[in-house]
């Protein structure tokens, strides 16, 4: 097994790791519902229940825009295997699932304003942590592409040079080339790789770099309506759910726009 493999392997494992906690801590959250018994259906149950129930949708959708950003980052960028990022990812995990009890102390207690203030503190970790990654892998991608920048200089050499490659065979090296070192090398090649491809890399540059701003963006307008969303929970549940279908459908149109 090569490098790039063992590489691949750690990302898909660390990946699949990500999304089967978060699953299972959103899958905990629904159970902490307070259904309330056949016997005993009154104003303060049926209160007591929407407290519930709305705490679990504000909980679900501050942990389902995390996984929605991380996937969409990691759409375009790749990890690059160093611990650093394996830890982070740990601690983001810990994070996510310190979540949950959180979520259920802010259903019993939503008035209380200590409760208040751990729940948004660990709810605005969580996704400091999140852009902590992205920053982070962003970092080592481009550490990695600078690293291959400087080993191939004697790659290109050959190419340019060796006069038994074909026009085909010439193009088909320098595209590997290209696209090994996206933003140097195509200061070297656009004069001989073919227009289409020299457009592909700089489409998925373009790519990259929109994926880490739309996750920026999104995270921030995140932190904003899940704050106000928790704190208008204290006067009214209505006003809760009104914060949250507008914060829904701004970061649904950011998504749309930005995309």
């Amino acid at each position: 097994m090569n490098f790039k493999e063992i590489i691949k392997n750690k990302q898909d494992r660390l990946v699949a790791f990500f999304d089967a906690v978060l699953a299972i801590a959103i899958t905990v959250l629904a159970l902490e519902i307070a259904v309330p018994s056949l016997g005993n259906i009154d104003n303060f149950a049926r209160e007591e229940f929407l407290v519930s129930f709305t705490c679990y949708l504000i909980s679900f959708l501050a942990m389902g825009v995390v996984w929605f950003m991380h996937c969409n980052f990691f759409s375009t960028y790749s990890l690059t295997g160093s611990y650093s990022e394996i830890i982070l990812h740990l601690v983001l995990l810990f994070v996510i699932t310190l979540f949950q009890p959180m979520a259920r102390a802010i259903g019993e207690y939503r008035n209380d304003g200590v409760v208040q203030m751990f729940y948004l503190l660990t709810f605005v970790a969580m996704n400091l942590l999140n852009i902590a990654i992205f920053m982070l892998v962003k970092h080592n991608n481009k550490k990695a592409d600078d690293k291959k920048a400087k080993h191939s200089d004697m790659f290109l050499k050959f190419i340019k040079e060796n006069e038994k490659l074909t026009d085909e065979r010439r193009n088909a090296l320098l595209l590997l080339y290209a696209t090994a070192n996206r933003e140097e090398a195509l200061e070297y090649v656009k004069e001989n790789i073919p227009d289409e491809y020299t457009e592909i890399i700089k489409e998925h540059e373009a790519a990259r770099k929109q994926s880490f701003r739309i996750a920026l963006i999104i995270t921030i307008e995140s932190i904003l309506f899940i704050s106000g969303a928790v704190v208008a929970l204290m006067f009214s549940v209505y006003a809760c759910y009104v914060i949250l279908a507008v914060g829904v459908v701004a970061m649904i149109s950011t998504h749309i726009l930005l995309k």
